[in-house]
Order: C-alpha cells, then structure tokens, then sequence
C-alpha cells in the first residue's frame, strides 16, 4: 500500500538540531565596537583671551594715547620755499667807504692770524755763506702831497743799521683824517745776524735837513729777519724751495681757517682782500754734519673781512633799478670776480679808501621772512589749496612753496605753536 506522504514524514519531538563544524570559511567576522560619541562643538567666546585679552586691549589703547600725546608735542611741519630770483650782469667799482652808509654796523673789519710750521731737510755739507735780513715797513707821508722815493732809498733804524728799498715808490698824501702810508718790504745794508731786528721806528735820512724829515718815515710791519754770516749747512735749492713751498701752503690753510673761525657774525673773508706775510728761519747745529737742517716758515695774515649785507645791498642798488636794496641779496657772491686796487698802499688801520671792483653773473634774491611765512601759516588748514592761496596772496616773493613733511600725519591743520613749522630755503 503506497505510503502517504504526510506519514511519511516523521516529527521527533525534543531532539535537538545539529550545528555544522565550525570552520574558516563559516567563521562570520567580529563585530565592531561602535565609537563613542563625538563631544559637541564648543563656541568660541567672545571674550577676548590671550593676547586679546582686556589686559592688553587697554596696554594697547594707553599706547595709542602715549603716541598721539607725543606727536603733539613733537610733531614737525617742513616747507620748502623758492624765493624770486634774477640774474644781471655787473661791473663796478667803488671804494669801501662808499657803502658805509647803507649799515649801522662797521662796514670792514679787519681780522689777523698767525702760526709758523717747520720741516727737517738733508743737509748736503757745510759752507760759508752771507746773507742779508729782510722785513717790511710801512712808510707813513704828513705831507698834504704825494712823496716819490727813489730806488734804494735808505730807512735808518735807532741803533743806526740801514736797510733799502728796491725799487721807486710813491707814499700817497696825508689827509685831514691820517697820514698817507704805503707798504713796502726792505731789505738790510749789509749781511749779518746783527740786522736781524724788532720793530722800531724808521727815519729816512736822504731828507735830512729838509721840512720832509719829520714828514715821511716808517714804522716796522714785520721784524727784519734772515741775516747770517758764518758756517751754515748747505741745502740743496730744490729742497729747500720745495720744503718752503709746502710750508707756504699749508701755513695758508691754517691761518685761513683761524681767521674764518674768528670771523664776526654777517661778515664775509673773499680770498682777494687776504694779506699774509712769510719769514723764514733755520736751526741747524754745524758741527752735527749728519743732522738735518730745520726749516721753519712763519706767517702773518691780515685780511679786510667785508659786512655782508651792506655789501648785497650796495651790489643791488647799483645794478636793479626800482628795487628795495635792503630785501635783496646776492646769492653767488663768492663766484663772481673780486680785487682790491692798489693792495701795496691800503691801510689796515683806515681801509675806507680801498678800490674794490666786483664783476661777474650776479644772482639776486629776494629775501623770505622766515618768522612771518611761519606766523602765516600757523593753524591753517592742511590742505594744499589754502595755503596755496596765502601763500600768493601774501608773499609775492615766494615764486614756489611745497609741504615736504607734516607729522602727526593725521593732524589736519598746521600747528599751532609756529615753532614747529620749519621754513627751508630751496633755490633754483
């Protein structure tokens, strides 16, 4: 009998079902441990921390503060200024006492210096040698007209000793105000050291007997040196005149610088109106043969030391016609040509009469007021229009004007207090 299918399935209660082995291929993975969460996202403060902090905000501010105080008090304003210029050409002449009326201040002064400088030479032997002592005089002439002196002339010192000029001469007149002078250099009758002299007084004996005697004589301008008779070393001339060379001309600079460093204020040295004299000595031991000679050069300088104002304002009412000489200057004095006539015969104790010319491309300037450009400007309002406009209307003289430094640069007015606002004269 065909089984049926119902029955022929067999239910067994309770037995448990078989596990398959456990194996590498049914082996399922491990499971993951989950991560644990992510700690919510702070917001940042708005504190300020760190440097931001309330600590350094006010260090900051009381910075700021310190630096606009300080800017306030030494901020600076710089304008530059052109000032009108015109070119002429000139060639005058006058004498110093012609522009002695356009200063209360003395027109001249006259400013001296004096040094000496030495220099060993190889000496080349020994030799007898005479030599005469030279120096210069001034020749002074009460007389109301010229005197004309001849050449070798005799000037008798007091102890007798004479000494000759070499050539002509004439000594200008005397006036109501001194008597005529003349500069001349002289040289001794005879060799020796005993014609090595100071100053004293001289007579001029040719006169002797006539009203002139009293009349003409000299006074020393420098002492009568270089005098010897004797042994000496004996240098070789172009040692000895290149060792006075360079003495002479480094002496010069000296001495110009010491007559520069006391010049007084607003006066001007031009090199033509600078007078220096040399003398020479030698020290030398002759019965040293291998020791060198010393060769000294000593130096006097007097130089006619001009005010320069009167001077620029002479120059400028002589050469523009129509124009307040007192607020012009000349602003290449020291390039145009200048020389004092007859140099031998000024008087340094009276160089009023002194011939001057002066010629050349003059550049005339029209001065600035500094202090009133300053004033002017004073509390004006930064911007370029406005001072700008005053500066047009109120100094005509100023052709250009340009602000090339204003500090505090937020400031927005010129200061107040014009000693900060510096005025620099700029030419073209």
């Amino acid at each position: 009998m065909p089984k049926s299918a119902i029955q022929d399935v067999v239910i067994h209660k309770n037995v448990p079902m078989k596990k398959p082995p456990v194996t590498e291929e049914n082996t399922p993975p491990p499971m993951r441990r989950p991560l644990p969460p992510k700690p919510p996202r702070r917001r940042r403060s708005m504190n300020l921390g760190g440097f931001f902090s309330k600590k350094w905000l006010w260090a900051v501010l009381a910075l700021i503060v310190v630096a606009i105080i300080f800017f306030s008090f030494t901020g600076k304003v710089v304008v530059e200024v052109t000032p009108r210029t015109e070119t002429q050409a000139i060639d005058l002449e006058f004498t110093l006492s012609d522009i002695s009326s356009l200063s209360a201040n003395p027109v001249v002064q006259v400013v001296s210096a004096s040094g000496s400088m030495e220099k060993d030479v190889r000496a080349q032997g020994v030799k007898d040698i005479e030599r005469k002592a030279s120096g210069k005089i001034v020749i002074f002439n009460d007389n109301g007209s010229t005197q004309r002196l001849i050449a070798r002339t005799r000037f008798e010192a007091p102890n007798g000793l004479v000494y000759r000029i070499s050539d002509a001469v004439t000594v200008p007149a005397g006036t109501n105000s001194g008597p005529g002078s003349l500069e001349v250099t002289v040289q001794a009758d005879e060799p020796g050291d005993n014609y090595n002299i100071d100053f004293v007084d001289f007579t001029v004996p040719g006169l002797k007997g006539t009203p002139l005697f009293d009349a003409v004589y000299a006074r020393s301008k420098t002492p009568m040196t270089g005098g010897f008779s004797g042994l000496t070393k004996e240098v070789k001339k172009e040692d000895e005149d290149a060792a006075r060379s360079e003495l002479e001309n480094a002496l010069t600079g000296s001495l110009k610088e010491e007559a520069l460093e006391g010049l007084p204020e607003g006066y001007i040295l031009l090199d033509d109106a600078i007078f220096i004299n040399f003398t020479e000595s030698r020290e030398e031991d002759v019965s040293k043969e291998d020791e060198p000679v010393t060769f000294i050069v000593s130096g006097e300088l007097e130089g006619i030391a001009l005010h320069q104002d009167s001077l620029d304002a002479y120059i400028a009412g002589e050469a523009l016609s129509g124009v307040d000489s007192g607020i012009v200057s000349v602003g290449n004095l020291a390039d145009l040509s200048f020389s004092l006539q007859n140099k031998n015969e000024i008087d340094f104790n009276d160089p009023g009469d002194a011939q001057v010319t002066i010629s050349g491309e003059a550049v005339f300037v029209w001065d600035i007021d500094k202090m009133a450009v300053q004033s002017a400007l004073s509390g004006l309002p930064k911007d370029e229009i406005t001072y700008q406009r005053m500066f047009i209307e109120e100094f005509p003289d100023i052709i250009q004007a340009q602000v090339t430094q204003f500090d505090p640069f937020w400031a927005r007015r010129f200061p107040s207090n014009s000693e900060k606002i510096e005025i620099v004269e700029v030419l073209k």
